[in-house]
């Protein structure tokens, strides 16, 4: 008992970090304050010009291994890029942030874009989406997209799917729920 007192107070004073990788191209999510109330610290990692993506994968490798605390929320600004290597490495930026986050604690990734953008560049979140939750084992980590404009905020939460019932067809989006 009380181990799990000591426990429970080191996870209360442990600092919950967020972290944002903004993409080249990509739009500032209107609504990131709403995260930073739940992990106040947080990095931006932007995505410079010139940079490819594999190397904004390997900084933002970096700045997971620097982050002193815990990681509870990240937020991928996308951009409406379709190349194989950009999502290539947006996948493996996602899946870095995912395994960042401590199973026993949480937290949550949200792949944010425009409500703009074209409608093959959403299917790409979703399909990312529900390909993340697959490798998830557990039910504390999170996947969410979020559309944003001027008039609205959306958003859909995907949360892995009991090891026994495994994501099977993201067009039905049957394992999401609005939010």
């Amino acid at each position: 008992m009380q181990a799990e007192r000591r426990e429970l107070m080191r996870q209360e004073t442990e600092c919950h970090n967020s972290m944002m990788v903004l993409e080249a191209g990509a739009a500032w999510p209107q609504w990131m304050h709403d995260y930073q109330r739940q992990a106040p610290n947080a990095v931006v990692v932007a995505h410079a010009m010139g940079e490819s993506m594999g190397d904004l994968s390997a900084r933002v490798s970096r700045r997971l291994a620097e982050l002193k605390g815990i990681l509870t929320v990240a937020i991928v600004a996308c951009a409406p890029t379709l190349d194989p290597e950009h999502l290539a490495a947006r996948e493996m930026i996602c899946r870095s942030l995912l395994q960042a986050m401590r199973p026993d604690v949480g937290g949550e990734v949200v792949l944010a874009a425009r409500d703009t953008d074209a409608d093959e560049a959403k299917h790409a979140l979703f399909e990312l989406a529900g390909a993340l939750c697959e490798g998830l084992s557990d039910s504390t980590r999170t996947v969410r997209v979020r559309f944003s404009s001027a008039r609205s905020v959306s958003g859909i939460v995907a949360k892995p799917a009991a090891a026994a019932r495994p994501v099977q067809n993201l067009a039905r989006l049957g394992g999401f729920a609005r939010s």
